[in-house]
């Protein structure tokens, strides 16, 4: 079996034009990270993967800019299918305990990020793998998501693998 599983964490994106305001430092300015997250689309293309993992701060900010919204929208959908993404705190906010924490942003840039890049927990069996992903940032928000998430993950763990 030559099946593949591609990964890719911490992208931080963000428009061009966002400058310096929204970077974490001068070596990390929006056109040199989209430099080398072109150079990881054609890396993962030219292996050909069964599917795709975006693990995390996909965005550069929580998801309540449509700008931003609509210039991650366009990037991901570049990414070969299947390809299945879960939230970081750079893309629905920090959690409790954190500074900052906003329960209401929190359960709202969470409806979003589903709504434009599918469930924030799911179960991926390729490539001799089973993939249990969960959105970790709600974990202890006292978000309704919570106690529903932890139940989900019970019942998957629960569950025999078909592999």
């Amino acid at each position: 079996m030559d099946e593949k599983i591609a990964f890719v964490a911490d992208m931080h994106l963000e428009p061009m034009e966002a400058g310096r305001s929204l970077s974490q430092g001068i070596n990390d300015l929006p056109p040199r990270r989209a430099a080398q997250l072109e150079q990881a689309l054609q890396q993962i293309y030219d292996l050909q993967p069964v599917a795709v993992l975006l693990g995390g701060d996909n965005a550069n900010r929580v998801l309540t800019r449509p700008d931003h919204l609509r210039f991650i929208d366009d990037f991901l959908t570049r990414f070969p299918q299947p390809r299945y993404a879960i939230p970081g705190n750079h893309d629905v906010g920090s959690t409790v305990g954190w500074p900052r924490h906003d329960r209401e942003e929190m359960a709202r840039c969470c409806a979003t990020f589903r709504e434009h890049f599918g469930p924030d927990r799911w179960v991926l069996e390729a490539a001799g793998f089973r993939v249990i992903a969960i959105n970790s940032q709600i974990t202890a928000s006292g978000l309704p998501d919570d106690a529903g998430q932890r139940s989900w993950l019970r019942a998957q763990l629960a569950e025999p693998s078909s592999l």
